[in-house]
């Protein structure tokens, strides 16, 4: 057998895998709970989703210390209506198998 190496999971790869992991609703999770004050509570479930799902990440993803990948995504700054949301992606290999919106605000 020849050698083994480690696939890598570049960021449009990443993008790809969040919005397909996306497209089943369940395996989104708000983390704390979804609340109005917030940035992310100011949009509603459907508008995440639509964030998730046709969004891009802005900036460079950024690797965890529980190896997770955390991203900006965002959608339609062009049309005014721009939205945007902190999210977690828990991988298994290049497959995204749950998302952890932040509902925080960030930065």
């Amino acid at each position: 057998m020849g050698d083994v190496t480690k696939l890598r999971l570049t960021a449009p790869r990443l993008e790809a895998a969040i919005q397909h992991a996306a497209a089943k609703s369940s395996n989104v999770v708000f983390v704390p709970p979804l609340e109005k004050r917030s940035m992310a509570g100011m949009m509603n479930f459907h508008q995440i989703l639509l964030c998730l799902q046709e969004g891009k990440i802005v900036g460079k993803p950024k690797k965890t210390e529980h190896g997770d990948w955390e991203v900006v995504m965002s959608r339609s700054p062009e049309l005014g209506d721009h939205q945007s949301i902190k999210a977690t992606a828990k991988c298994d290999g290049l497959k995204v198998v749950r998302i952890f919106v932040r509902t925080e605000e960030h930065r």
